[in-house]
C-alpha cells in the first residue's frame, strides 16, 4: 500500500510504502527512484507490516516493486497504476504528476500581491480584447490590431 503525505523537501512528496508481514525476513522497495537497487531501500518491520517513507520529487511517475527475501517480487495492489515490464509481468506505479500541479498552484497562491495584481490586469485586458473581437465579428467589422 502506498500513502502520499506532504514533504518538508521542496518539490517533493513523502511516499510511505507498506507491505503486510507475510513471514518474510527482509523486504525492500525497488524502483526507478533508486535505479532498481535491491539494497538501497530496505523496509522496517513495524507491528504487522513492513514500512518505508521516501521523499520523491514531484512531476513524474515512478515504477516500483517489492522484493521479499531477495527472491520473490510482489506488486503493490493499491498502487496508482501498473505498467508491463520487460520480464512479462507488471510493475506498480506511483503517480506524482498531480502533486507537481498542486505545488505550482500553492506557489502561485503565495506570489507577492503586486505580481498577482499584474496577472489580474493582464487577464482583464485579454478578456477585453476578446470581447471586442467577438463584437466586431458579430457586426461584420474588420479585425482588431
Amino acid at each position: 500500500m502506498i500513502e502520499k503525505e506532504p514533504s518538508d523537501a521542496p518539490n517533493s512528496v513523502r511516499v510511505v510504502f507498506r507491505v503486510p508481514d507475510s513471514g518474510a525476513d527482509r523486504v525492500a522497495v525497488v524502483g526507478e527512484f533508486n535505479s532498481w537497487s535491491r539494497e538501497a531501500h530496505a523496509m522496517e518491520l513495524v507491528d504487522d507490516h513492513f514500512e518505508l517513507a521516501l521523499d520523491l520529487p514531484t512531476g513524474r511517475t515512478y515504477r516500483f516493486r517489492y522484493l521479499l527475501d531477495d527472491e520473490r517480487w510482489e506488486n503493490d495492489w493499491a498502487a496508482d497504476g501498473y505498467e508491463p515490464n520487460e520480464y512479462g509481468g507488471d510493475d506498480s506505479v506511483v503517480d506524482l504528476v498531480a502533486a507537481a500541479s498542486a505545488d505550482a498552484a500553492t506557489a502561485d497562491a503565495s506570489t507577492e500581491p503586486a505580481v498577482a495584481e499584474r496577472r489580474v490586469r493582464s487577464s482583464r485586458f485579454t478578456r477585453s480584447l476578446l470581447s471586442r473581437r467577438d463584437a466586431t465579428a458579430r457586426t461584420g467589422g474588420g479585425t482588431i490590431a
